[in-house]
């Protein structure tokens, strides 16, 4: 639980963080240094966190190797059951069972905050080029 916790929060977080860098209403230098600033330790911290715990997924694929030098007439049933354990099961962390941390899990979670700030970017622009048409914010009419 704690793992599916920690994700969602450090998502939550850099999708908010990166949310309001489109205001950037900072009236002096401190406060915009501090934003970018926490903005970049937090998706630091969560992509070491990540990688960090993606590296147990990376470890126990490590014996695999070794074992495959081996010559299959020199195996024995555990070392053969073994093999197949390494080779079909995904030994993880996981969030709940909803996901396991592994390398490509932080590829596509990197793929989904690029996504959000494309879409984004893409609202905000419409916005702002719907904004230069209309009277106030509060008419139903739109000035041409």
């Amino acid at each position: 639980m704690i793992i599916l916790l920690s994700c969602a929060s450090n998502l939550y977080s850099i999708c908010l963080q990166l949310f309001n860098s489109f205001n950037n209403n900072y009236s002096d230098i401190l406060s915009t240094v501090y934003f970018w600033f926490s903005l970049s330790f937090i998706v630091c911290r969560t992509i070491c966190a990540l990688l960090c715990a993606a590296s147990i997924n990376e470890a126990t694929k490590t014996p695999l190797r070794t074992i495959r030098n081996v010559s299959t007439k020199y195996w024995s049933t555990e070392i053969s059951r073994f093999a197949y354990t390494i080779t079909k099961d995904t030994i993880a962390l996981t969030g709940r069972r909803f996901f396991y941390l592994t390398k490509g899990l932080v590829l596509a979670m990197a793929g989904t905050v690029v996504t959000y700030e494309l879409i984004v970017v893409d609202q905000i622009t419409d916005e702002v080029e719907t904004t230069h048409h209309t009277a106030h914010p509060c008419n139903w009419t739109v000035e041409h």
